[in-house]
């Protein structure tokens, strides 16, 4: 035996680091573990009078080679014979016992043999979590506004682990991923947020409530720049983000280095960092005079989609009205924001429809979202007050106020008289969103989208007819 096989050998094991507990969260959660427990010997199933969990570990040291990086979860091999000293084919965090008892046949309704896994993204190093079922693995507070996630195999499958404790429903069974801090071991630490090691480490310990913008979670300012690191919620893949203010992002010269970036996607072949998209939130949109009406159509016709799926937004003000710019053609184009968090506390704003602040009153929120959209669109216009309550007084000045954008030829009298309908004073006389999109002012819009339209077609056959007498000449 030489002496490099003999010191292999002799090596001391590599310290293990407790990074993360998977336990049982409910009734039936924990009933299941317990079977697990009770009919397999799972070293990692750990359980004490006030909880039953799994103990996700890994190797100290960010760069050994060895290191464990990867949990399955699933029900395991559904013939597998109970064997408490077998773990063979087994997943790492296992949610059925072995068998085919009654809560092993119940179980595997919602959980299949694999059925998901916990893994280090190889570039952040972010814990993501990836399905591989058709059941459906619900992520509280997992999507875009700390809205709940669905994870499944024809759906989103991925999503990043962003929460100090994290809530997984697996059928009727509820899960917490919980992140664990350590020592002051730096060299040894695992962040309880799922990073390994000191870099790229967003911070020591993540925030009660995690930070996310749109699909991006944000981490923090990166030192001596303006530009904040995050990650992809789904992906995971390591994002830059960089604010700019309205006063620097309507600058022309603006325009011109952004059109210059988005030239170069997210390819990084030219040296040259690429924009994947852009958009300008709280802009000044009284600067952007040609476009304001359509603009206004654009957000109605939002409006109206999530209507017909019985969506109430519930929340519109100006700050839910986004600009996206299509940098190679220089063009606008305006979205609503999906932000619907039920208002606990509302705020003092004309965007707030007067029927609110009446007691008892029977309120329609498709209503009251005809009457948000139409208020904060005057904010594009005017100079609204603000921190003021609608009432009958101030509904004559603002009525008022309309009217004196036809005399300034800011627009035309039909979109006066929808603006005026929209922000009508009883919600039973305001239009559905659909009703409003058929109103007269929006006809020379929709004359000028057929013209497009027409102009592109007209192209299009163009090309196709040179193509085809090209083919001829042959």
């Amino acid at each position: 035996m030489s002496d490099e096989t003999l010191q292999v050998q002799l090596a001391p094991p590599k310290p293990l680091v407790d990074f993360a507990f998977f336990s049982a969260d409910n009734e039936a959660a924990i009933h299941l573990l317990d079977l697990v427990k009770a009919e397999t010997s799972l070293p990692t199933l750990i359980s004490n009078k006030e909880t039953i969990g799994f103990q996700l570990s890994t190797i100290s040291s960010s760069h050994d080679s060895s290191l464990k990086d990867f949990w399955l979860i699933g029900a395991g091999p559904s013939h597998a014979t109970p064997d408490k000293n077998s773990h063979h084919g087994k997943p790492d965090i296992l949610l059925c016992p072995p068998g085919e008892s009654r809560s092993a046949n119940i179980a595997r309704q919602y959980i299949e043999d694999l059925h998901a896994g916990l893994s280090f993204h190889a570039e952040s190093n972010v814990m993501t979590l990836t399905s591989y079922s058709m059941q459906p693995i619900i992520y509280e507070e997992g999507d875009m506004g700390n809205e709940d996630l669905k994870l499944c195999l024809l759906g989103r499958r991925s999503c990043v682990m962003r929460h100090r404790r994290n809530v997984l429903w697996i059928g009727q069974y509820r899960f917490i991923l919980e992140f664990i801090a350590q020592g002051q071991d730096k060299e040894a630490k695992i962040e309880p947020h799922g990073y390994r090691g000191l870099y790229p480490s967003p911070s020591a310990y993540p925030a009660a409530c995690s930070m996310a913008s749109w699909n991006v979670w944000l981490q923090g300012c990166i030192p001596e720049t303006s530009v904040i690191s995050g990650v992809d919620i789904y992906t995971g893949d390591p994002i830059a983000v960089k604010k700019l203010g309205p006063d620097i992002a309507l600058r022309t010269d603006t325009y011109s280095r952004l059109q210059v970036a988005s030239q170069y996607g997210k390819s990084l072949e030219k040296g040259v960092l690429g924009i994947v998209d852009m958009c300008f939130a709280n802009v000044q949109w009284s600067k952007l005079y040609e476009n304001r009406c359509r603009l206004c159509y654009q957000t109605l016709l939002g409006l109206a989609e999530l209507h017909q799926k019985d969506i109430s937004h519930g929340n519109i003000h100006p700050e839910s009205l986004l600009i996206f710019t299509k940098l190679e053609s220089m063009s606008v184009n305006a979205v609503i924001s999906l932000d619907m968090q039920p208002r606990e506390n509302l705020n003092t704003s004309i965007c707030v429809a007067p029927e609110v602040w009446k007691k008892g009153a029977s309120l329609d929120k498709e209503k009251l979202d005809i009457w948000g959209l139409a208020a904060s669109w005057l904010f594009a216009f005017f100079q609204v007050p603000e921190g003021q309550k609608m009432d009958q007084q101030l509904h004559v000045v603002m009525t008022a106020t309309i009217e004196s954008g036809v005399r300034k030829g800011w627009y035309e009298k039909p979109f006066a008289h929808l603006l005026r309908k929209m922000l009508a004073f009883n919600p039973e006389d305001r239009p559905s969103a659909t009703t409003a999109l058929a109103y007269e002012a929006w006809q020379p819009i929709e004359e000028a989208s057929k013209r497009k339209r027409k102009r592109e077609d007209t192209k299009s056959k163009k090309v196709r007819f040179v193509k085809q007498a090209a083919v001829c000449s042959f």
